[in-house]
């Protein structure tokens, strides 16, 4: 995809072609962001500055280890937002957005995996 939402080259050079390898990779990919989405919400609603950093910070690199540099670099905004001067307006924008590529991720991916 270029997109910069997914790097599925990227991703078959550190896990290899075998595609039960791929599929657990997905399925795994798919439980842990499904957690992370929930705490980051979370940490939005209750305004907690240092969760929401400290989740986006986690979250980004895992999206950058896939190379889906859109995700990452607005999860590096978030996490850059909550440390320095919180503005819970913006980063529930920026949340939004991040969930509208995530969506977006996940379809691509499976769509990737079934081919």
């Amino acid at each position: 995809m270029e997109s910069g939402l997914i790097d599925f080259k990227k991703i078959k050079e550190f896990l290899g072609e075998d595609k039960d390898t791929l599929i657990s990779f997905f399925d795994l990919f798919k439980e842990q962001t499904k957690e992370d989405n929930i705490l980051l919400e979370k940490s939005l609603i209750d305004k907690n500055r240092v969760d929401t950093a400290s989740v986006a910070h986690k979250m980004k690199s895992f999206y950058g280890n896939i190379g889906s540099t859109d995700v990452y670099n607005i999860l590096a905004d978030m996490e850059k937002i909550s440390k320095e001067k919180p503005d819970f307006d913006k980063l529930n924008a920026l949340y939004k957005n991040y969930i509208d590529l995530y969506s977006i991720i996940i379809v691509e991916f499976g769509k990737y995996l079934s081919q």
